[in-house]
């Protein structure tokens, strides 16, 4: 795989990558029954990143980590001269390649989220896509380093192309580590995707994603979410300006 550019944000390394480019690199791998690991980085993942050093460690190892939330845009393009080419949003990229699998003849497996929800999820896509080989299992209670045996089986003898992993941060960046030792396939820590696809949960409209504020709609319909929108919009540009006069001062 060529290696793409990056840029260094609370020193991880996030891919300098558009939607098209990321689809191409993961479609090939689906065609070529290869290993690939994709992590959709949000500001909460650097906060976490920033205070557990597992979770950094593992998520400097994944394959591509896209940019998937739009603080990280603006400030890279605020205080630095880099500039990341777009968003790329973890949704939207599982649906553009479940569509491709669906096409193709490729096998999916859906792993994460309630398990109302995960069934949910999976009838609204074989509702739309009746010819794909779908594999759903919600996951609630798992150890990512020691997951249940039987789940392990299913997914070896399902043999998925494509493996969505929604299970939150850093639980699914850890859980895809340990299912890439058994099985072969194109692995993406999703978060709330199953949500989406499932109906229980609404992105925002295009024009609110397009100013950059899918953020407040998400804590206007879902109040529960108001820590995880501050680390978002208050700890993770307070970490990000410190590193930055930190360098200023420590060149």
């Amino acid at each position: 795989m060529q290696k793409n550019k990056t840029i260094s944000v609370l020193g991880q390394s996030i891919d300098n990558i558009t939607l098209k480019e990321t689809l191409a690199i993961a479609t090939e791998a689906i065609k070529g029954d290869k290993n690939l690991t994709i992590a959709t980085v949000n500001p909460e993942f650097l906060v976490l990143a920033t205070r557990k050093k597992q979770f950094s460690s593992t998520l400097s190892t994944f394959d591509i980590r896209v940019p998937d939330g739009i603080g990280i845009l603006y400030l890279t393009n605020i205080f630095t001269r880099n500039r990341f080419k777009e968003r790329v949003a973890g949704v939207e990229l599982s649906e553009k390649l479940i569509e491709f699998c669906a096409h193709k003849g490729y096998k999916v497996a859906l792993i994460g989220g309630s398990a109302k929800a995960n069934k949910k999820a999976c009838k609204n896509l074989l509702a739309k896509y009746p010819s794909l080989a779908l594999y759903g299992s919600s996951a609630e209670i798992i150890d990512p380093s020691n997951p249940p045996p039987k789940l392990l089986a299913e997914l070896a003898s399902f043999k998925p192309q494509l493996t969505l992993i929604a299970l939150g941060a850093p639980k699914q960046e850890y859980f895809i580590r340990t299912l890439e030792k058994s099985i072969k396939s194109v692995f993406i820590g999703v978060g709330g995707t199953v949500d989406f696809i499932a109906g229980t949960a609404r992105r925002a409209p295009l024009f609110v994603r397009k100013i950059g504020l899918e953020w407040l709609w998400r804590l206007f319909c879902e109040p529960k979410r108001f820590k995880r929108i501050i680390n978002a919009t208050i700890v993770f540009p307070a970490y990000y300006i410190k590193n930055i006069l930190k360098q200023k001062i420590n060149p």
